[in-house]
């Protein structure tokens, strides 16, 4: 019997002021205009299954399982660059100063935007890492698979400092982190719930929503509803 192990599934989105990005577990990248409705783009070339997708202003970066993050020009989606994460990508995030990915080797590596070169090695996080947000002082990351024991640590931006690190309740994995300026939210599976930090009382934890439906995958938040 032959196996194939692609599959037709979309892993990962993506949206700006004038793409949407639709990353395929078939090793591939669809973009759409979505204010027309028209497709733009197809990326098939040097990828695996896609894991995440980042964009910003001039930059689309393509995370998959074949161990590399794939950069494209944001215009004309030539690809100009790629960079080496082992044992491939779970979850990509950019900001103004770094690229962050998040991979089944544990690390969290941090590279800077202007060259593309190692800025430093974020470890110690549990089975793989699978979740970052930042703020303009902190990079906050999220661990864990099925293993009980996923934290999320928050880390000096200046330094790559560990500062704190969040494991109580007990959880087996944080799929997701949202922040805003006075909250952090994560999205847990084992148990399904989305938990609420306080970012100006130490991060301790105000409130969580729970779930009998399975994981929470994503979070997203705004001044008067949690998504």
């Amino acid at each position: 019997m032959n196996y194939d192990p692609i599959q037709k599934i979309v892993q990962s989105l993506a949206i700006d002021g004038q793409y949407l990005f639709v990353g395929m577990g078939d090793y591939r990248v669809e973009i759409w205009d979505w204010k027309k409705q028209s497709h733009v783009a197809s990326i098939n070339q040097d990828l695996w299954e896609v894991r995440s997708i980042s964009v910003d202003e001039h930059l689309l970066y393509v995370g998959s399982l074949n161990e590399q993050v794939n950069i494209y020009d944001r215009h004309s989606f030539d690809q100009i660059e790629k960079i080496h994460h082992p044992q491939g990508i779970t979850h990509l995030h950019n900001d103004t100063e770094f690229l962050y990915t998040c991979g089944y080797n544990k690390d969290v590596l941090v590279w800077n935007k202007s060259d593309f070169s190692l800025a430093s090695s974020l470890k110690g996080h549990l089975t793989r890492s699978v979740s970052c947000v930042t703020s303009s002082s902190e990079i906050i990351t999220g661990d864990g698979f099925m293993v009980e024991g996923a934290s999320i640590r928050i880390w000096d931006k200046a330094d790559f400092s560990l500062i704190k690190q969040l494991n109580k309740p007990p959880s087996k994995r944080i799929q997701s982190l949202f922040l805003t300026e006075d909250r952090l939210y994560s999205a847990h599976g084992g148990p399904s719930e989305i938990r609420i930090w306080d970012r100006r009382n130490n991060y301790e934890l105000v409130g969580s929503l729970k779930s009998d439906f399975g994981d929470f995958i994503d979070v997203a938040a705004d001044a008067k509803f949690i998504y």
